[in-house]
């Protein structure tokens, strides 16, 4: 695992909403959290970005009443980091975690918002995030892969 990361900035890079209408909301709703994207790239010598989106949804096994999306994009100070093993293993036990707090924040105000009973999250991410964060890099990982096949392919 990379050692001596310093988080140096966090910033909101996308965010998304889209809730129906309070008066009807259906029964059986179940929250769910999940890890939807997770990209990491060396961004010069001595820094790593990592851009992770967290998604949250209210819905019934047959249909998704409420949806909120934020993908946050910190930036760290620490060496390259080249083994794709290490990129996975960093963004999902450190990066996950450093976000989480920002993620919370930007839950809890975003539901109060749109009229919702907020949800009251742990200070700490739920360790399946961990898991899930590192589906989410595999899947950005072999997505950026075929991009590249079908560039080459194109191009030669």
């Amino acid at each position: 695992m990379a050692k001596r990361a310093v988080l140096e900035q966090v910033t909101l890079a996308e965010q998304y909403g889209d809730c129906g209408p309070l008066d009807q909301i259906p029964a059986g709703v179940v929250p769910s959290l999940d890890v939807g994207g997770l990209n990491v790239r060396n961004a010069g010598a001595e820094h790593v970005e990592v851009l992770i989106e967290f998604d949250f949804d209210l819905s019934t096994p047959r249909e998704e009443f409420c949806g909120i999306t934020a993908a946050f994009r910190l930036v760290y100070r620490m060496r390259k980091m080249r083994e794709v093993s290490e990129q996975r293993d960093f963004a999902a036990k450190v990066a996950v975690v450093d976000a989480w707090s920002y993620w919370r924040s930007y839950l809890t105000n975003t539901m109060t918002l749109m009229g919702l009973q907020p949800l009251h999250l742990p200070p700490e991410p739920p360790a399946e995030l961990e898991g899930s964060a590192r589906e989410a890099f595999d899947i950005s990982i072999e997505a950026a892969r075929k991009a590249e096949e079908k560039a080459a392919r194109k191009n030669g």
